[in-house]
């Protein structure tokens, strides 16, 4: 048990059961601290630099009260419980599998690939100024992510809910984003595109300019404020928020309904849609493009009713424009 902070220097450092009331620092080129079989307790910092080389931390069974701050070329870190990361820097990959809460209290910048696993813990990783350049890989319950340059995934799991904030940057998968719970994806001024086939989320809410979007499942919409809209579904469409979409708007839902209801939502550009029964209430004009409705087609529209594409109805079709022309 030691009050002051320790400060190491060399290669690999293998602690027994230690416990520490101040930060401990370890600066070395190259580093691997282990505690495996021991418990290392610190109730401070623990600031690991590498240099220009490698740093790999196994930590099982251990606990770090402060910041776990990291410099080097590939970071690897096995620990349990809550992780609270301050400054991250690793040129080429991150590696982070912990039980606990992953959270950050710096900016993180990784030059590679990202992998973080917080076990049944929810990863919360906000700070604005934090640059994931490679693909990402993600578990947790609830994720809420956020990068400052084009964000691309290779997976995520989340078992809870899943915020995604590019802050005006491209979003794009490389492999299956499951989401159980509300998914939110904001690319602000830049393009999201989602089209692994394996994904699927709980109800969307999205924002950016071209949105395109895959589920395995059924699709319900929240809020979405985008210019151009795709979404290829493997269930039922519908919505539970409201949806201003500037642009196209194409909805696939191929041996299932679409159901949007929302009396305030608009679809400035042309409406595609492929379903069976479609069912559709906008707060202004509709513009039809290609439409294929497997059963019955209902438009109430607070506005023209028209079509630049061809319309094929299979069931019976209903239309009101109220006051306006079709």
């Amino acid at each position: 048990t030691c009050a002051l902070p320790i400060s190491l220097a060399g290669a690999n450092a293998i602690l027994g059961n230690a416990t520490l009331t101040g930060d401990l620092s370890f600066t070395s080129n190259g580093i691997l601290l282990q505690s495996t079989g021991s418990v290392l307790a610190v109730a401070g910092d623990v600031t690991l630099n590498g240099g220009a080389s490698n740093v790999e931390v196994v930590l099982t069974g251990s606990s770090i009260g402060g910041n776990l701050i990291l410099t080097g070329d590939t970071l690897i870190v096995t620990t349990s419980g809550a992780v609270s990361l301050g400054n991250v820097t690793a040129a080429t990959d991150f590696t982070l599998t912990t039980t606990g809460a992953v959270t950050d209290a710096g900016t993180v910048s990784v030059g590679g690939l990202t992998n973080i696993d917080a076990g049944t813990g929810s990863i919360v990783l906000d700070a604005a100024g934090s640059a994931y350049t490679g693909a990402i890989t993600l578990a947790g319950a609830n994720v809420a992510f956020t990068n400052s340059v084009a964000t691309a995934f290779d997976g995520i799991t989340a078992t809870g809910t899943l915020s995604i904030n590019s802050q005006g940057t491209a979003i794009t998968d490389n492999g299956a984003i499951n989401a159980t719970g509300t998914t939110t994806i904001n690319s602000g001024a830049a393009s999201t595109i989602l089209d692994d086939i394996g994904s699927t989320f709980g109800t969307l809410n999205l924002t950016g300019t071209s949105v395109a979007v895959t589920d395995a499942g059924a699709v319900d919409l929240g809020t979405v404020s985008v210019t151009n809209l795709t979404i290829i579904a493997g269930g039922a469409i519908t919505d539970s928020g409201v949806l201003t979409i500037t642009g196209a708007t194409d909805l696939t839902a191929s041996g299932y309904s679409i159901t949007l209801n929302s009396s305030t939502s608009t679809f400035t550009g042309t409406l595609g849609l492929v379903g069976t029964n479609i069912d559709v209430t906008a707060n202004g004009a509709i513009d039809f493009g290609t439409v294929t409705a497997n059963g019955n087609l209902n438009i109430v529209a607070n506005g023209a009713i028209t079509d630049t594409g061809a319309v094929v109805v299979t069931g019976n079709t209903v239309m009101n424009a109220g006051t306006n022309a079709i």
